[in-house]
């Protein structure tokens, strides 16, 4: 059996492995993998449970499985989920699987706080306001995630953002956002910290995000009452709100809320964000609604010059 170097070198032979569906010879490697890479115990531990149901050994994927949470992993609610782990179903070790990463959620849960990082703009002035952005980041995903894609130069230079993270785990990788109460006032505790450390302009919020981030954006803006002064929006590929009445949205253009709904071609959710695209703007609400060809449910290429136009219009006077 050919070993690896790095983690990055074997990850990529086994995805080519996936591909030709050469499954006995990727879950070989993963073995391999389980004692070489540590911190990648989680990935390797996954796959190799999915190779195994696909080689139609169900209780030893069951036992891979185990064996990952003897060693300090577990798995999400929706890891397990899907056609692929329906021949585990009904095995009793399974839903054991199940009840330990419940457990362990909880446990990790009770850990959990909720964190904010705060990025002034450069040659940032404590004698000037500056307009605010607060950027949120989508499910199953941490500040760390979103930082390194939601930038742009108006950002940097011109805006003081703030990046809550949701104090809600839903996984070993990341926390979300809910659209709950426990959502808002993490978002308002996070902004009134963000007033306390800086001068802000309060004419001049904006929010917006990713995924859940964009899902928890819309779920703000239709509230009926504000927990903060939202000038404008800027979500992408958001989940779309459970309902957003007339009488909601018309509260967004009576406020002057104005933004963009970015999506992408091939994201999953494309039709429910059309409608609520579709739906603002019947309403009077100036929302740009634009798809980006050829992407996923991902970050588009050009994220940063999207965002830099949406706050160009968002900021220009009312008509």
């Amino acid at each position: 059996m050919k070993t690896f170097a790095t983690y990055t070198e074997m990850r990529q032979r086994i995805g080519e492995l996936f591909q030709q569906s050469q499954h006995a010879e990727a879950a070989e490697i993963l073995t391999w993998g389980l004692g070489q890479f540590p911190d990648k115990l989680l990935a390797n531990v996954y796959n190799l449970a999915a190779c195994q149901v696909l080689l139609g050994q169900a209780e030893e994927a069951v036992k891979t499985l185990h064996y990952g949470l003897d060693h300090g992993v577990w798995f999400s609610q929706w890891d397990l989920e899907g056609d692929l782990w329906q021949p585990l179903k009904d095995l009793e070790a399974f839903q054991r699987v199940r009840e330990r990463s419940v457990e362990c959620k909880e446990a990790a849960q009770k850990q959990s706080r909720p964190e904010l990082t705060i990025v002034p703009p450069q040659e940032y002035d404590p004698a000037r306001k500056y307009p605010l952005f607060i950027a949120l980041h989508g499910g199953d995903e941490t500040v760390a995630d979103l930082r390194p894609h939601w930038v742009s130069p108006r950002l940097k230079n011109e805006f003081i953002v703030a990046y809550p993270q949701s104090g809600r785990v839903v996984s070993m990788k990341g926390f979300s956002w809910m659209g709950d109460e426990q959502d808002r006032q993490e978002i308002l505790s996070a902004y009134q910290a963000v007033l306390k450390a800086y001068r802000v302009d309060k004419e001049r919020i904006i929010v917006g995000g990713f995924s859940a981030g964009g899902h928890m954006t819309l779920t703000l803006l239709l509230d009926e009452q504000e927990i903060l002064p939202i000038r404008g929006f800027v979500v992408l590929c958001p989940s779309a709100p459970e309902s957003y009445p007339p009488q909601a949205i018309a509260r967004i253009r009576a406020r002057g809320q104005r933004g963009l709904l970015l999506t992408t071609e091939m994201d999953p959710r494309l039709d429910d964000q059309r409608k609520v695209a579709e739906a603002f703007q019947a309403g009077g609400v100036a929302c740009q609604f634009i798809i980006t060809p050829n992407v996923g449910h991902w970050y588009p290429p050009d994220l940063a010059e999207r965002i830099d136009a949406a706050i160009q219009t968002i900021f220009e006077p009312q008509a």
